[in-house]
């Protein structure tokens, strides 16, 4: 955990110094390097979303039961 809060400092830190890295990467490199600098410097900073799947009982489906209750008296 430390080192995401060291980088985000870092990116905070240096947040107009980074646009000028990119500007000189994309100048240099082609924007396609720019971006994959820049992504490569998020996956730190901001973590990569995982794909989950729910299943229910078996690997089947989920079932969802919806009863509605009287009020009580």
């Amino acid at each position: 955990m430390r080192a995401r809060e060291a980088i985000a400092q870092f990116v905070d830190g240096n947040s107009e110094r980074l646009q000028g890295w990119l500007d000189k990467i994309a100048e240099e490199e082609g924007p396609n390097e720019a971006f994959k600098a820049f992504g490569s410097l998020l996956e730190y900073h901001v973590p990569k979303l995982a794909r989950t799947e729910v299943t229910g009982a078996d690997q089947g489906p989920v079932e969802l039961v919806v009863k509605w209750r009287s009020p009580e008296k």
